[in-house]
Formats: C-alpha cells, sequence, structure tokens
C-alpha cells in the first residue's frame, strides 16, 4: 500500500476534486522517484501564502507554490513524507487565463511543479527553468492533464 496524500484546504476557492488531487499527485510522486513516500498538500488563500512566504522565505508577497522537503533519505522508509506543498488557489484561478489554462490545469502544473522542486529540480537560472518547465509539461500530457 501506498502512503498517504493529505490534503487540507484551507481556501474554497475553484472546484477541485479531492479524490483526482490525491490520485494525481501519486502519479507525480511516482513519476519524480518517490513511489513510496507520502505527501502534505496545503490549499491556501494568497493571504495565507503571503503570510508563509514571507515568514519561511522572508518574501513579503503572495506565490503560486511553495515546497518544503522533508525526507532527506529520498523516500526510503514506508513512512517516508516527500515533502509539504502549499499551493494559493487565488493565484491558479487568477494566473490561469494568462497562461491559457483552465483553473484545473494551473493547479496542477503549481503542484507538479512543487513536487519536482521536492525531487531536487531547480529553477534558479534560466537554463534549469526552461528543463525543469519541460519536465512539467511532459508529465501534464502523460497525465491527460494538457494536450499532447
Amino acid at each position: 500500500m501506498k502512503p498517504l496524500v493529505w490534503v487540507k484546504r484551507e481556501c474554497r476557492r475553484g472546484r477541485l476534486s479531492l479524490a483526482e488531487v490525491k490520485k494525481t499527485a501519486r502519479a507525480f510522486l511516482d513519476a519524480s522517484g518517490f513511489r513510496n513516500s507520502g505527501l502534505s498538500l496545503l490549499l491556501v488563500s494568497d493571504r495565507r501564502m503571503r503570510a508563509l512566504n514571507q515568514r519561511y522565505l522572508k518574501h513579503d508577497y503572495a506565490t503560486d507554490v511553495l515546497a518544503f522537503p522533508l525526507d532527506a533519505a529520498g523516500g526510503a522508509g514506508p513512512a517516508a513524507m516527500a515533502g509539504e506543498i502549499i499551493i494559493s488557489l487565488e493565484t491558479a484561478l487568477r494566473q490561469a487565463p494568462l497562461y491559457g489554462h483552465t483553473f484545473r490545469q494551473e493547479f496542477y502544473f503549481y503542484l507538479c511543479h512543487g513536487i519536482l522542486h521536492l525531487a531536487g529540480w531547480e529553477d534558479d537560472t534560466p537554463l534549469k527553468r526552461a528543463r525543469m518547465f519541460r519536465r512539467q509539461e511532459n508529465l501534464l500530457k502523460k497525465l491527460a492533464i494538457l494536450k499532447p
């Protein structure tokens, strides 16, 4: 039995099936090398995201996704946690039309992005960002979230 994906929804903006969110998160985890790792997922408002971003990263603005790795061993144990991901649902709603996405697509883009960060992917240079975005796009297409 695979470790669980826990979801806490503090913000009610946007329509999401939590069963689908858990299933998709599990697929992203498996594809990113976290086959035996769980995940904690927190869905928040921009206001809450700004407070968390300020508290943990000293950035005084809301962001789309924060990712905090929890298991330095890479998910080796049966009860291992890959980490915690925090997503702003309000940002996803606002940003989706700017990128030609639905809310659902934008949300899964953030979820995939967060899991890739947990797996060690970085986007701090243009080259790393392009590589990471290609990987995200491939995973989103593989799961039929984006059209091939």
